[in-house]
C-alpha cells in the first residue's frame, strides 16, 4: 500500500551518515543519495527518504515510521547504537504484550524530532 516515507532533516550529511548506521542494524543501505535527499531500502529500493529542509525542520506530531526487523537481536543492535549515539529512547527494547504477544520492538527519535521504531515478530 505505502510506496516510500520521507523525513524532513536539517543536516542531510550527519542525517544520512546516521540512519546508515541505524538502518543497517536491521540490514537496510543507503541506496541514492543527491544534494538534496539520500533515500534507503533493501535490495536497491527506495523506500525510506531523507529531505534537507532549509531552516529548522519540524517533525510530524505524533508520526511516526517502524521498520521491520528480522528478530529481536537487531532490534537490540538498534537500541545499542541509539545509546551511543546520544538518541532519546522512547521506548526501550522490548517486548510490549499490549501491543501483542509477538511483538519486540523499540521507539526512537533520531537528531531532528522525528519518531522510527523497529519491530520483530517471533
Amino acid at each position: 500500500m505505502i510506496d516510500h516515507v520521507s523525513f524532513g532533516c536539517a543536516d542531510l550529511d550527519a542525517a544520512a551518515a546516521l540512519y546508515a548506521r541505524l538502518l543497517g542494524c536491521l540490514g537496510y543501505e543507503q541506496t541514492r543519495r543527491d544534494p538534496a535527499a539520500a533515500a534507503f531500502g533493501r535490495d536497491g529500493s527506495l523506500v525510506f527518504w531523507l529531505n534537507r529542509v532549509e531552516g529548522a525542520a519540524v517533525a510530524g506530531a505524533g508520526s511516526h515510521v517502524a521498520f521491520a526487523a528480522a528478530a529481536p537481536a537487531q532490534v537490540d543492535a538498534l537500541g545499542a547504537l541509539a545509546r551511543a549515539e546520544g538518541l532519546t529512547i522512547r521506548r526501550p527494547p522490548g517486548r510490549r504484550p499490549d501491543i501483542g504477544p509477538a511483538y519486540y520492538g523499540i521507539v526512537l527519535e533520531d537528531r531532528d524530532g522525528n519518531v522510527i521504531e523497529a519491530v520483530a515478530y517471533d
